[in-house]
């Protein structure tokens, strides 16, 4: 499901926007555990990243929870799988950096995570 594109670089332009207080139009509801993968929509490869949850009611962002990520733009990535997702009302930040170097973004996605 395409999540909402928060603050964005390409080419050196760019935009930003907050995301709290987050009010998605549409949440994605998954079992606990179920396997995450995320990737930009036109297949550009991803080189690094980072996927950070906070609870919905946190209208701070305050206490995030980190799910994985990693520091180097190589080998290029065609999708990134974070680690499972605990039970619970949450919204989960996607920061992913174009391999080739010229941008990336943030996204966010409202999940609902039944036990």
């Amino acid at each position: 499901m395409p999540g909402y594109l928060g603050t964005s670089t390409l080419d050196g332009a760019g935009s930003d926007a907050p995301w709290i207080p987050f009010l998605p139009v549409r949440a994605v509801s998954i079992a606990a555990g179920s396997r995450v993968v995320i990737r930009f929509g036109d297949g550009t490869a991803i080189g690094r990243w980072q996927v950070q949850l906070a609870a919905a009611a946190d209208r701070t962002g305050i206490r995030m929870i980190g799910l994985g990520g990693r520091e180097t733009d190589l080998p290029p990535l065609q999708a990134v799988e974070p680690e499972p997702l605990p039970a619970g009302c949450w919204v989960l930040a996607a920061t992913l950096s174009r391999s080739d170097r010229r941008g990336g973004g943030v996204t966010y996605w409202s999940v609902a995570v039944t036990p």
